[in-house]
């Protein structure tokens, strides 16, 4: 259990700097897992999103505009990562809480899923 929470860490979102502009890519593959979902947070009214952790869902969380931080906490170990960079995304795996946190009013945060939604699998 310990080792997902330090696998949940920031990596580095392939991109190339074209004539055009910037283009990020990320390639499944290394994610370590198939995706199932897509979602995002956007608009949001409460400065905290998340508290909860999930058994089997691994999120992997791209901020796309504005920023956040999203402190992480398994067995009284936390980390605080703040998200801002296009070129960047955090891997959350399973057992790690995760709050989301000082969302501005301009952010999109979006997340990739190993699962489709299921309640039984938030703890």
């Amino acid at each position: 259990m310990d080792s997902n929470f330090k696998k949940s860490k920031k990596i580095r979102i392939k991109t190339k700097n074209l004539k055009k502009g910037l283009i990020s890519s990320v390639d499944f593959k290394s994610l370590k897992f198939k995706p199932k979902r897509i979602y995002y947070i956007y608009n949001s009214k409460l400065t905290i999103r998340g508290g909860h952790a999930n058994r089997r869902n691994i999120n992997f969380y791209i901020c796309l505009n504005g920023s956040c931080e999203v402190k992480l906490s398994l067995g009284g170990k936390i980390k605080k990562i703040k998200l801002f960079k296009k070129n960047e995304g955090l891997v959350v795996y399973p057992k790690v809480r995760r709050e989301i946190r000082k969302l501005q009013k301009d952010t999109i945060l979006l997340s990739i899923c190993s699962m489709l939604y299921s309640k039984n699998d938030i703890i």
